[in-house]
């Protein structure tokens, strides 16, 4: 399989960590869009008392409330042991 096809069907991994302890609370796979993001936010409807910290992905914007979506690179989590 020649690479360019390969690169033709990325698939991410989104996740929510924790803040405090680095846990994976809950994680969705699909594209960089809205779709995917979606998939995350049903996940987590019970506990909407969270901030999302992305890149400037095509899509969060639209399911994510400027209030609960912080855009940036650089994530400063702490290492778990």
């Amino acid at each position: 399989m020649a690479f360019f096809e390969v690169k033709k069907n990325k698939r991410w991994i989104l996740q929510v960590l924790e803040r405090p302890t680095g846990r994976t609370t809950a994680w969705a796979v699909g594209s960089r869009n809205a779709a995917t993001a979606e998939k995350l936010d049903h996940k987590l409807s019970p506990q909407k008392e969270c901030v999302f910290d992305t890149d400037d992905g095509e899509g969060y914007s639209k399911v994510w409330p400027t209030e609960w979506h912080v855009i940036r690179k650089k994530h400063n989590l702490p290492r778990t042991k």
